[in-house]
C-alpha cells in the first residue's frame, strides 16, 4: 500500500497505470473503480496478445536468442543488419510485452525468450 501511495503522491498514477498496462486494467462501474494490475508480464501478454505485432526483424531477434541465449546485441546488430539503437529499442519493446526476459548482469546474463511466442 506504500507504493500505491507513493506514486499517487507524484501526481502521475493513473497516466503511469494506463502507460504501462493499458486502459484495459480498469474497470468503470455507477460506484466504483476497479484497478486489476497482473503481476506476471506472461498474463498481461496473453490479454494483449492479438494487440502484438511482431515483424521479420524481431522474430530474427527471438531465434536468435532462443538458438543462443548469451548472445550479445552487437552480435544480433551484426546478423540482422540493423543498428544498435534499433536492435536496443526492439528488445526493450519486446521485454515491455513479456515475450523477452533477461536473467542476469548486463555482461554475464542471458536472454529468455517466454514461451508465450513460438516461431512460425
Amino acid at each position: 500500500m506504500g507504493q500505491l501511495d507513493y506514486i499517487e503522491q507524484t501526481g502521475h498514477g493513473v497516466p503511469l497505470i494506463v502507460s504501462r498496462y493499458g486502459k484495459e486494467v480498469f474497470d468503470i462501474t455507477e460506484n466504483f473503480i476497479t484497478v486489476t494490475i497482473p503481476l506476471n508480464k506472461k498474463d498481461l501478454y496473453l490479454r494483449k496478445k492479438e494487440g502484438v505485432r511482431l515483424d521479420d526483424s524481431d522474430e530474427k531477434i527471438l531465434m536468435l536468442m532462443q538458438e543462443n541465449c548469451d548472445i550479445r546485441v552487437s552480435e544480433i546488430s551484426r546478423q540482422i543488419g540493423l543498428g544498435l539503437t534499433t536492435i536496443t529499442k526492439r528488445i526493450h519493446r519486446l521485454k515491455e510485452e513479456g515475450i523477452l526476459d533477461r536473467k542476469g548482469s548486463k555482461k554475464k546474463g542471458q536472454w529468455i525468450v517466454n514461451d508465450i511466442w513460438q516461431k512460425k
